[in-house]
């Protein structure tokens, strides 16, 4: 029996009229359809963040899931205070994911998921046209910049990511969920919170 849903058929968004944020998450609520938005309580869009300070995370996590708001949970917290040592809260961040649905039992999104909704990602990142773009962990980092790309390597050091036309500064990052499993990386991720301090200053 053929799938409903044809992982390689991309979302078809760049035939419609979504050139505003409001737009997009409308679309992506209401109108997007895949397999992970019929186990998911509920659709992660964004915060209610305006910095041009764009934050990219990989997939909600159930507390995402039950509240709606991206980076909520433990990792959330933890993502917080190491943006707090910086001078950045939360309302000076504007926080996303790639996939805006909570994949089952918490478990990473896989590379299919990933290739249908970086279309997605693309126009939400062209619709918030951030001054700076930071990723949190290597899948948002594989999924935008290459498949072939480890984090630890590249973690801290700015990358040019081109979408449109336009050019982006895009930081990768460690995720924090890594960190609360691996402590002892924290002082990397405050370090490539001082590399973003200097380049927003």
């Amino acid at each position: 029996m053929t799938s409903k849903y044809n992982y390689l058929a991309k979302p078809r968004i760049y035939y419609q009229n979504l050139d505003t944020l409001d737009r997009l998450r409308e679309y992506v609520s209401q109108k997007l359809e895949h397999p992970l938005k019929a186990t998911a309580k509920n659709t992660v869009f964004s915060n209610n963040g305006t910095s041009d300070i764009m934050i990219i995370g990989e997939a909600p996590g159930a507390d995402e899931d039950e509240q709606g708001q991206p980076f909520v949970g433990r990792s959330g917290q933890l993502l917080m205070k190491i943006f707090e040592s910086i001078g950045l809260t939360r309302e000076k961040l504007y926080i996303t994911n790639l996939v805006p649905w909570r994949p089952p039992l918490n478990r990473n999104p896989t590379f299919e998921e990933m290739d249908f909704f970086l279309p997605i990602m693309k126009k939400h990142i062209r619709c918030k046209d951030p001054k700076v773009i930071v990723l949190l962990g290597g899948i948002i980092t594989k999924a935008l910049i290459s498949k072939d790309i480890v984090i630890s390597k590249v973690r801290g050091t700015f990358i040019d990511l081109e979408i449109e036309g336009k050019t982006y500064k895009v930081l990768p990052s460690f995720h924090p969920s890594y960190l609360l499993r691996s402590p002892m990386m924290k002082k990397l991720a405050w370090e490539d919170m001082c590399t973003l301090k200097k380049e927003i200053i």
